[in-house]
């Protein structure tokens, strides 16, 4: 009973809006959770947490400004001739900025929320620790494998150099098939 209580269309929408704002651990496990095929949520339960695979609330223009001023130096802006402030996606462990270079070429800029690599540990033993005391899953349900998957992926995602290497391999790919 206490279960039913707990996993209605009110506190889900709730529970999506807190994960989006605290991003990491706990907005990956959401975006977990949507893409269950019903074992665990009711289809519209899903489809509340799916908007967690889609949008994440976005850090504030200055703090995006200190992040990239302490990557890139004071005269970052200087390179492109149109940086878009507002990024066109947020998630979990970061969010993405249109920018044109002063030669024309529209670049994706992805931007890594501060801390989030040290964060994502103590998100993931937090959730643990708030889901099993909380009784919002059903008995039986492996919330260790779901959280050990979250923190996985979370810490492939956050390493952009290897994201990086692999655009290149399948840009490297697909360019051999062009000529077919």
């Amino acid at each position: 009973k206490t279960h039913e209580l707990l996993i209605n269309t009110s506190n889900i929408e709730t529970v999506a809006n807190t994960l989006a704002r605290m991003r990491g651990a706990a907005m990956k496990l959401g975006q977990i959770l949507s893409m269950d095929e019903q074992d665990i949520l009711s289809p519209e339960l899903s489809q509340i947490l799916s908007r967690l695979r889609a949008q994440g609330y976005a850090m504030p223009p200055n703090q995006l400004r200190d992040i990239l001023e302490q990557n890139w130096g004071s005269g970052w802006l200087g390179k492109f001739s149109r940086f878009e402030v507002r990024p066109f996606a947020a998630a979990s462990i970061g969010q993405v900025h249109k920018a044109v270079t002063k030669k024309g070429q529209t670049l994706a800029i992805k931007v890594q929320f501060p801390n989030i690599k040290a964060a994502i540990s103590s998100d993931v033993k937090n959730l643990r620790m708030f889901i099993k005391a909380s009784g919002f899953l059903p008995k039986g349900f492996d919330l260790d494998h779901y959280l050990e998957e979250c923190n996985a992926q979370l810490i492939q995602e956050t390493d952009y150099e290897r994201e990086a290497e692999f655009l290149r391999r399948f840009n490297k790919i697909s360019n051999c098939f062009s000529d077919i």
